[in-house]
């Protein structure tokens, strides 16, 4: 039987761990955040099943050190997903700041008082240091050269540039950070998958208030729009009447759903434009009489949601060439 963490290992013992390889250039960096180091956590397997790395020291920091304390499992890279978890546990209210807020909104209000204006002055940069811990991916698990592990999760969830070690904590730190019932948020998610965050964000946000049965007929509701998306997806038309597009075939689950400057960017929008190579702003602005054609049986104000989401999308994608290269979670589907 593996040894555990309650069971004191002499100095002798200690030295027999094999410590985690670290890359010359994240030599002081903590393997779980990024952080600087303060010491080594020393992982030890609690599994009765044999596994590739049963006993190994990984480099942390003050935080994430203390965060792993009591924390038996059997896996190194199970270890640092729950690390994550607490993390977003503890510091959910500076990740709920890029949420409520963005930089020029906090820059420009006008608070008065001491505690206030010292949260205008750090709340950003604090947001920032966050979401650069949470995000920190660390780097391949190996020890003398020999790999053992990407270290990187497949179960990890993204949104608005913030990536959750699996879905679970994605849905309790999203529902904090929008106030929103999390047991409601999770059924929605279940409906349109957890491609589709931002859509069941904005839908949770609109109904949450209703009552019980009310929110029971939203989600039947919602699974026949879904039935009606993809029915309105098999039947698509190649030509619209007004313009005639050069069509392509994306699947809807092959597109992200993003949020730039608060408003969200529904992937079926991006699907229909994308699928008519509509990629930029000169474009979706001549095809606004097609899209509000294409989406009126969903109503005027969807369609209005759809057009403007675009135009957002498309001008970030046109004046932020970094973003559009690198970040931008679509960014493969507009190579051609």
């Amino acid at each position: 039987m593996n040894q555990t963490r309650t069971t004191r290992l002499s100095e002798k013992e200690l030295d027999l761990i094999p410590r985690l390889d670290v890359p010359f250039e994240q030599k002081n960096q903590c393997w779980f955040c990024g952080e600087p180091v303060f010491k080594d956590v020393v992982f030890i397997s609690n599994s009765q099943f044999p596994v590739e790395l049963p006993r190994l020291k990984v480099p942390s920091c003050e935080e994430c050190f203390g965060l792993c304390r009591g924390e038996q499992v059997p896996y190194i890279e199970l270890l640092r997903d729950l690390v994550k978890d607490k993390l977003t546990k503890r510091h959910h209210k500076a990740l709920a700041v890029g949420t409520n807020w963005t930089q020029e909104e906090l820059e420009e209000c006008d608070f008065s008082g001491a505690a206030l204006e010292g949260f205008k002055r750090s709340a950003w940069q604090m947001f920032l240091i966050t979401k650069d811990r949470i995000n920190f991916q660390g780097w391949p698990i190996s020890v003398d050269g020999i790999t053992a592990g990407s270290g990187i999760s497949s179960e990890q969830v993204m949104f608005d540039e913030i990536t959750y070690p699996n879905l679970l904590v994605a849905i309790r730190s999203l529902s904090q950070s929008y106030q929103l019932d999390r047991g409601y948020l999770a059924q929605v998610i279940e409906i349109v998958g957890q491609d589709r965050l931002g859509y069941a964000i904005s839908f949770c946000r609109a109904t949450q208030g209703d009552a019980a049965k009310r929110k029971d007929e939203h989600l039947r509701s919602l699974q026949e729009l879904l039935v009606e998306e993809k029915q309105a997806e098999a039947e698509r038309l190649v030509d619209t009447g007004s313009i005639h597009y050069k069509v392509r075939d994306i699947a809807l689950e092959d597109v992200k759903e993003l949020i730039l400057y608060r408003t969200l960017i529904p992937a079926v929008a991006i699907q229909w434009a994308l699928n008519r190579d509509i990629t930029l702003l000169e474009q979706i602005v001549e095809a606004e009489d097609d899209l509000f054609s294409a989406f009126s049986e969903q109503g005027e104000l969807v369609a209005f949601s759809y057009f403007n989401g675009l135009q957002i999308y498309f001008e970030k994608r046109e004046t932020d060439l970094e973003w559009a290269t690198n970040e931008d979670p679509n960014r493969h589907l507009f190579m051609k």
